[in-house]
Parts: structure tokens; sequence; C-alpha cells
């Protein structure tokens, strides 16, 4: 009688890479294409940001922003102006 363990195990080992890489895609993926934009059937609009630029702070009513590789958000208001900030002094505020 074979041990079938090894072939087992294997199945085992791919079902849990398989759902451990599914959760990385979510969790990188996800935070890129959302903002102001639909996905899935799921809404995530940010109406406001607060940053900081030269040491003063702004508050900025969004029309539509967008992030780039690293932490550079693109952030558009209302009033037309554009805004290339950090995301590391960047609040986005939805309501």
């Amino acid at each position: 009688m074979k041990n079938n363990s090894g072939v087992s195990e294997i199945g085992i080992y791919i079902i849990i890479f398989g759902i451990i890489g599914s959760i990385w895609l979510i969790f990188t993926l996800y935070p890129r294409i959302m903002g102001n934009k639909t996905f899935l059937d799921t809404k995530c609009k940010y109406t406001k940001a607060i940053t900081s630029i030269n040491g003063e702070k702004l508050e900025i009513d969004i029309d539509t922003w967008n992030d780039y590789e690293g932490e550079q958000l693109q952030i558009i208001g209302k009033d037309g102006k554009v805004y290339l900030v950090s995301s590391f002094n960047t609040m986005l505020i939805g309501e």
C-alpha cells in the first residue's frame, strides 16, 4: 500500500500559497485603484485632503486624485489647481 501523503502535502501548499498570493494582490492593487473611482461595485470617494506644503497646512476640496509609484499623490482640486504632494504628509478624507 502506497502512502500518498507527499502528494496531498503539495496540494495543501499550493492552496495555501494561492490564498496568500490572492490576499497580497488585494492589499497591493486595491489601494492603488480606489479613490474617486469604482472597482467591483465598490465606490470609495475622497472629498477633502489636508496636506502640508512648505510647512503650511493646506485644505483641498478634491475633484480627482491619483497616486504614483512611491509616495507621490497628484490631487486636482475643485478649483482646478493641481497639487503634487507626498502621501507621508497628506491625509485623504471621505465623507
